[in-house]
Order: structure tokens, then sequence, then C-alpha cells
């Protein structure tokens, strides 16, 4: 606590600032990966990162592989679900 006395205004300005920042950019980064997991992906987006076809990406919907969400009639496939696939979990 003595130490903090004896900085000058400007210096105690920066360390807080610093302090600020490097938090600021931490939760920007958890907010990145945040709006990532939630990202929505169309069949033909799925269908290009297993490189099949949509048809296959179909199938694997009726035979339950796979899961799909329906909004405004459209089909879609969340991002963290499909990575998690991928990645065996």
């Amino acid at each position: 606590m003595r130490y903090l006395m004896h900085l000058s205004v400007e210096d105690f300005h920066d360390i807080v600032d610093t302090i600020v920042n490097n938090r600021f950019q931490e939760i920007l980064s958890a907010l990145r990966t945040s709006q990532d997991q939630k990202k929505l992906l169309k069949i033909e987006e799925v269908a290009t990162i297993f490189r099949v076809t949509p048809r296959t990406i179909r199938t694997w919907v009726r035979k339950r592989k796979i899961r799909d969400h329906w909004m405004g009639g459209r089909q879609y496939f969340i991002h963290s679900e499909i990575n998690d696939l991928l990645h065996g979990k």
C-alpha cells in the first residue's frame, strides 16, 4: 500500500489503464468464443465441414446422428454442437 503512495498520478493512471485493458481483452475474447459457439450454420455449411452432401446430413438427422434446429421454417445447426461432433465430444 505504501508503494502506491509514492506513485505519480500518471504512473497510477497507466497501471489502472493496463489492468482495465487486460480485463477488457479477456472479456472480449470470452464473448467472441460464446458468439462462435451459438453461431447457426446452414445445412450446406455443415455438409462442407464434414465433406459430405446435404443429402447425407439430412440422412444423419433422420438417424439422429446429428441434431438440427428449426427456426422460421428453416433448418439450422449450432456451431458448438457440430464442433463437438467433429472432435468426438
